[in-house]
């Protein structure tokens, strides 16, 4: 394995929908061969709805004269270590669950990450050897990012909170437990 990367933030249908071989942002790529001395890619996609099997790929031995393309969701951010990445592309996006608490919805939408979620993503890249992460954005958009995200509880439907907690058998569940 001589170079390996793993490109964040993007979600299962994102993964699932990338075709190396024919388009990328809608640009037609080449088919023809890398030349001599650029090693073909192996891509993988990574994110926590795939089957356990095929996550456990992203760890095993790839084939010889390919380097490792990890195409991840925020999984990889901080959840696990890939032996051995090199390089981590970062968008600066993600794509989190938002929930409106007057209209009673939550949809998925596309959100800045914090500094702290860059920096995660940046200590992806070189854990056991020289690394690198290349941001798709600027130093004053980093800057002028939240320093840390928005709590996930924050996010999220307190009616499905209090439930599952109610499920859980936990029995001190109410307004007194909880500031606002």
């Amino acid at each position: 394995m001589d170079e390996m990367g793993i490109a964040d933030n993007v979600d299962e249908s994102d993964v699932e929908d990338i075709d190396l071989q024919e388009e990328v942002d809608g640009d037609s790529l080449s088919l023809e061969p890398p030349p001599a001395n650029i090693s073909p890619l192996y891509c993988l996609p990574l994110y926590s709805l795939l089957s356990s099997e095929k996550q456990r790929k992203v760890f095993e031995p790839i084939p010889d004269g390919c380097r490792l393309c990890v195409v991840a969701t925020n999984v990889a951010e901080t959840s696990i270590t890939i032996p051995g990445v090199r390089y981590v592309v970062d968008s600066g996006y993600e794509k989190r669950r938002v929930h409106d608490p007057v209209t009673g919805i939550s949809q998925f939408s596309v959100h800045r990450i914090s500094q702290a979620s860059a920096d995660q993503r940046a200590g992806r890249a070189g854990r056991v050897q020289s690394g690198h992460v290349y941001r798709l954005y600027s130093s004053a958009v980093f800057a002028d990012l939240e320093k840390f995200s928005v709590p996930e509880i924050l996010n999220k439907p307190v009616d499905q909170l209090v439930l599952h907690m109610k499920s859980m058998n936990i029995v001190k569940v109410g307004s007194e437990t909880c500031s606002q």
